[in-house]
Parts: C-alpha cells; sequence; structure tokens
C-alpha cells in the first residue's frame, strides 16, 4: 500500500503545514536533515527491517519525504503577506478605495446580494492618489441589481474589511481556503471591460448561465430551484423551507453537485453498464472534485479488487492535492473520498452478506433476482453513509435517524435526474421547443424527491444537534471503522475472551453513553433553570445553539457544583459566560470555589 501511505503522509505534511509557523525554508532545511538521519540509519539497519512484513525501508523513506514535501507545498502555496502590495494591508481604512481587478469566478447569485471574487489589479485611495500595484483575491458583496459576468475587468469601491471570526461559523477560515483574505460590502461596481478572462471558462459559464435561465422557464418552483442545484450547483433559488427539510434528513448532499452524489450516481451507471458489459459480474471547482472522485468509484467498482481501489483513491487525491493544497479542508473532496472509499471497502461485502442471507429462505436464482435491486438501492447507499456520516456530523452539527430512511428513498431517481434533465437542457440550448417535449420527462423524479424529503422531515424523529464535534471523535471513529474492516481476524480471536456478562455490561454502558450525549445536545429551544443553591439566586441557561450560561451563583459552592454537573454535557464542562447581576455576597460566594 505504498501509495496509500505517501498520500496520507502528503496531507498530513499539508495539515502541519496550516498549523505551523514555519516558512518555507525551514521546511526544506528540516526535511532534508530528517530525511538524511532516517536514510543513513534505514540503510544500516536495512536488513533487520526487511525481515518485517510488508514493510521497507524505501517505502519509511518516501513517507517522510512526502510529509515534507506536503507542508513545502502549502507553504509556496501562499501569499506573501510581507509584500507591501498585498490586498490585506489596505483594510481598515477610514475612507473607501476604488480597486481595479478582473471577476475570476462564476457570480454567486443571492436573495438580496451577489457575490463577485475578484483578482485585484491596483487600488486607488483618495482621488489624488496615483493607483497603486495590488496582489491578492477579494470577495466583494454588490446588490443584486448588478450585472457582471466572469471575464469582466470592474471598478469596485467600498471599505476593504477583514471576514469575521465567529464562534459558530469562522467567515474568516472559510474564505481562506478559497485564497480570498478581504472582502467589500455593500461594493460599487462598474464594469470597465469585458471578456479578460480564460476563453475556455467564458464558454463554460455562458453555457451556464443559459442553462440556467433555461431551468426556470422549462419547470416550475421548487423543482426548477432544486434541479438548478442537482445540475449547476445553483443553491440561491430554493426557499428555506425545502432546504430545512433537506437538513433535517440529512440529505443535504442531493441539493447542489456534491462529492457524495456523483460518486453515488457514478456508482449506480457501474452496475448498470457491469451488468451490460460483463453479465456474469453482476467544470467547476466543485464538479471536477466530484466528478474525478465519481468516475474512480466506477474505475474501482470495474476492477473489482479493493486493494487496487485504494490505491486508485489514493493516488487520485495526491494529484489533486498537489494542484490544490487547500483541499483536505474541502467539504465536497471530504464527501466524495469518503463515499468512494465507503463503495469500495463495503459495497460488495454487503451485497454477498445479504445474498447469504437471502439463500436461507430462497432458491439462489431467486435470491440473486431479490439481491441485485437491494443492493444497488439500499445498500449500496448504505455503505457510502457509514463512511459519510462522520463527515456530516462534523460539519453540518447535527444527526438524525431519518437519514437511513430517507436517503435510499431518494437516490435511486438521482440518475434519472441527472441524464434525463442534462439531456433536457442541452436539446433547450440547441433548440428550446425540443426542452420543452423533455422536460416532463424528468418532473416526476424531482417532484418525487421534494415530497418524499418533506414527508420524512414530518416524522416525529428528533434530529439531534450536537454543536461543535471535536475532531478527535471523528478520527476515532475512522481508527475503530477500519480497524475492524482490516484487522477482523484478529477482532474474531479476540470474541473467546468476550463473555456474556462483558458483552451486556459493556452495551449497557455504552447504552447510557450515547444516551447522555443525546439528551445533552442543543434541542434548538431555549432553557431556563432556578438553581435551588440556598438564599441565593443562581440562574443557567441553555441558548437554542446550545451556549451555557450562569446569572450569579448563590453561597455554597457544593450545592452550585452539583446543580452544573447535573446539568452540563459530560464533555463540554465548560460555560461559556458567566454574568454576576447582584453585588450581594451571598450571590457570590459559590462563584469563588471550584466550579465544573
Amino acid at each position: 500500500m505504498p501509495v496509500i501511505w505517501t498520500t496520507i503522509s502528503f496531507a498530513a505534511g499539508l495539515i502541519a503545514a496550516d498549523n505551523l509557523s514555519w516558512n518555507t525554508l525551514v521546511w526544506i532545511l528540516v526535511g532534508l536533515i530528517v530525511s538524511l538521519i532516517s536514510g543513513i540509519t534505514l540503510w544500516f539497519t536495512r536488513k533487520r527491517i526487511s525481515d518485517l512484513p510488508s514493510l521497507s525501508w524505501g517505502l519509511i523513506l518516501a513517507v517522510i519525504l512526502a510529509f515534507f514535501l506536503g507542508g513545502i507545498r502549502y507553504q509556496i502555496s501562499l501569499p506573501d503577506y510581507q509584500d507591501p502590495a498585498y490586498i490585506l494591508n489596505y483594510t481598515g481604512r477610514s475612507v473607501p478605495v476604488q480597486i481595479t481587478g478582473v471577476v475570476v469566478d462564476y457570480p454567486d447569485q443571492r436573495d438580496q446580494i451577489v457575490n463577485l471574487q475578484i483578482k485585484a489589479e491596483s487600488i486607488q485611495g483618495k482621488k489624488e492618489e496615483p493607483p497603486l500595484p495590488l496582489k491578492g483575491l477579494l470577495l466583494a458583496k454588490a446588490p443584486v441589481e448588478t450585472r457582471v459576468s466572469y471575464g469582466d475587468r470592474v471598478l469596485v469601491v467600498g471599505f476593504l474589511k477583514v471576514p469575521p471570526e465567529d464562534e459558530d461559523f469562522n467567515y474568516r477560515e472559510y474564505l481562506f481556503r478559497q485564497s480570498v483574505d478581504v472582502y467589500i460590502t455593500r461594493a460599487e461596481i462598474v464594469v470597465l471591460e469585458t471578456g479578460q478572462g480564460s476563453v475556455f471558462l467564458g464558454a463554460i459559464y455562458g453555457l451556464k448561465t443559459k442553462a440556467l435561465e433555461n431551468i426556470y422557464r422549462l419547470w416550475p418552483d421548487p423543482e426548477a430551484s432544486l434541479l438548478a442545484g442537482i445540475l449547476l450547483g445553483v443553491e440561491s433559488g430554493i426557499s428555506e423551507s425545502v432546504q430545512k427539510a433537506f437538513r433535517e434528513t440529512g440529505t443535504t448532499h442531493i441539493i447542489a453537485i456534491s462529492g457524495f452524489n456523483i460518486t453515488i450516481v457514478a456508482g449506480f451507471f457501474s452496475r448498470f453498464f457491469s451488468r451490460i458489459m460483463n453479465p456474469r459480474k453482476g467544470a467547476f471547482a466543485a464538479v471536477v472534485r466530484a466528478a474525478v472522485m465519481g468516475g474512480l468509484s466506477i474505475f474501482a467498482q470495474q476492477i473489482g479488487r479493493r486493494q487496487h481501489g485504494l490505491n486508485a483513491a489514493a493516488l487520485a487525491s495526491l494529484v489533486m492535492m498537489l494542484f490544490n493544497p487547500q483541499l483536505p479542508w474541502d467539504v465536497s473532496f471530504q464527501l466524495s473520498l469518503s463515499a468512494t472509499l465507503g463503495l469500495v471497502l463495503y459495497a460488495d461485502p454487503l451485497s454477498a452478506w445479504f445474498l447469504r442471507l437471502c439463500s436461507r429462505f430462497f432458491p439462489i436464482e431467486v435470491a440473486q433476482r431479490i439481491t441485485q435491486p437491494v443492493s444497488e438501492f439500499v445498500l449500496f447507499t448504505f455503505a457510502a453513509q457509514l463512511t459519510t456520516l462522520p463527515v456530516m456530523i462534523y460539519h453540518f452539527h447535527s444527526f438524525s435517524l431519518t437519514t437511513f430512511l430517507a436517503n435510499p428513498a431518494i437516490l435511486p431517481v438521482q440518475p434519472p435526474i441527472m441524464v434525463l434533465g442534462g439531456l433536457t437542457l442541452i436539446l433547450a440550448s440547441a433548440w428550446f421547443p425540443l426542452g420543452k417535449l423533455a422536460g416532463p420527462l424528468v418532473y416526476p423524479f424531482v417532484l418525487f424527491t421534494i415530497r418524499v424529503v418533506e414527508w420524512f422531515s414530518r416524522l416525529p424523529i428528533k434530529v439531534a444537534h450536537l454543536g461543535q464535534v471535536d475532531i478527535i471523535w471523528i478520527i476515532l471513529f475512522y481508527a475503530i471503522l477500519l480497524l475492524v474492516t482490516f484487522y477482523f481476524p484478529l477482532m474474531l480471536q479476540l470474541r473467546r475472551y468476550l463473555t456474556p456478562s462483558l458483552a451486556a455490561s459493556s452495551l449497557a454502558l455504552l447504552a447510557l453513553f450515547v444516551w447522555r450525549i443525546i439528551f445533552s445536545t442543543p434541542d434548538g429551544n431555549m432553557h431556563f433553570y432556578l438553581l435551588d443553591v440556598g438564599t441565593g439566586s443562581a440562574i443557567y441557561l441553555e441558548s437554542p445553539s446550545g451556549d451555557r450560561v450562569l446569572i450569579n451563583g448563590g453561597p455554597s459552592t457544593k450545592l452550585l457544583s452539583d446543580h452544573l454537573g447535573r446539568k452540563l454535557p459530560p464533555f463540554k464542562r465548560d460555560l461559556d459566560l458567566v454574568l454576576v447581576l447582584s453585588p450581594q455576597a451571598q450571590d457570590l460566594d459559590a462563584l469563588t470555589g471550584n466550579l465544573p
């Protein structure tokens, strides 16, 4: 598994470089020293190492080199913040600035504004000052009526600001992952020239604009807006009620072109074409990433070997990270990679397990006919969900059991939506009446998707709002999953030590532990508790988002600590805010003690 370990090490280097303050020269020097010492050590101990199975000194050295190459690649991708011409140095001015630049991405049209990503060229402060060279990307938030296209050279007038870093959402980091460090709200835009971008991208974006117009001419809302999200990645037209239904059912990956969605669809096509060819065997940045990983899932299914599929996934990931060092933080990439791993590792084993189960009750021919649709429409989806669920929980901070019901119900109709919808848009672009004739073919599938998701969202199943989940729990989940996957025979050997009483006790403790966490997660409501701490007036509040506030403390540290210990979540023992509204000693004494 050389490619896999090399890719993991390269990604670890990218992440380490994001957290360490080393510059490129330090990474190169440390990398050379460590590689040299490691190489000399491995050379003199090569005989001893070569006796170990599936391990070689060359692989160890390659992994070490990959780590430092990842750190060097990340540092090279960063802008020179010391450069006086870098755009970040012009933030915080008391007067608006005038920036000339080129729109380098497709305009993101929203309800109230349009977001424009602009590559800066020059800046002018006061009118009497000459324009100065400028470097970097900025995000301009212009009025919704602004008419700007990709490749336009524009004049932007406004106040340069650094994006905020809120507790719930770090907008600055979000933009940084897109190489954007500053933004302008209420920007005034004047188009100076057109056609200054890539001819190829300009043509692609022109087709996208035309396709978006045709979508709203061919279908009514909310189906049109959902199709715009599925086919073009444009989510701005989807109503809040529909978005909420998708969030509550864990099906938000359907709304926009995502790695998970395309990977699953690619997997469906893989099975379909594999039956035709061998009956015996039974764009845009986010789109490019999803398409590569989706195509990879087809390749992994066709070659039919888990080891080769994992190596192919690792190699594709390594190549993409070389081009874009910010990729490990991209949600679409994480979903596509985790979904591909789920298909490669678990799709066929789950199908074989279900076939064995059916063969106990039916003849083998009947069992195979039953297994085929169940495998492709249920188990296939479950295999991908198993590995993508932690990613979704980490980023979207919520979880509902309906995700295991809604996804198998709607994912089978996504291939016809993408195929028929795409075909309809092609026909409409060539001659609109042809698209109008084909439009009704895809409409029932889109209508079915929305109605099923809305129906599942109304089920009386509580959505667990988990808040910010520590990354250590995500890593632990994948570690256990891969341990069971690759070392299952070893787990079977340990089974003899697992007595019924030990198993029952462990499951009971695990159930209590899980339910304790579930009941302590935010539920979207405000909670008010008046704590009985004696003569004091201690009040404990929990906000809808899970913030914990204590007002006053009372006279007894023991009583206050006991009450807070019963209210605070088991692994989040810190209060977010302590307010003192009374100067009396009886309301302050408890706050001087040791609290959770």
